[in-house]
């Protein structure tokens, strides 16, 4: 408050409130993304780890790419 961000000790805790409820919903969207994951891990459903990989290689090679070209 001392530095103006906040006007009142209800402005602090409103704010921290809606902080923690986009955290809140921002982790369940994770679990849930991971749960998926798992569930198809389960099924057998699974990416080889070179693969994966060689794809993220090409995908940060062509943006670092994409960047220099735009310079």
């Amino acid at each position: 408050m001392k530095t103006g961000r906040y006007r009142t000790p209800e402005d602090v805790v409103r704010a921290s409130l809606q902080l923690f409820s986009v955290q809140e919903e921002a982790e369940a969207r994770f679990s849930a993304e991971l749960q998926k994951g798992i569930d198809a891990a389960d099924r057998g459903e699974l990416i080889d780890a070179d693969e994966v990989f060689d794809r993220l290689e090409r995908k940060y090679r062509t943006m670092a790419e994409q960047r220099k070209s735009a310079e």
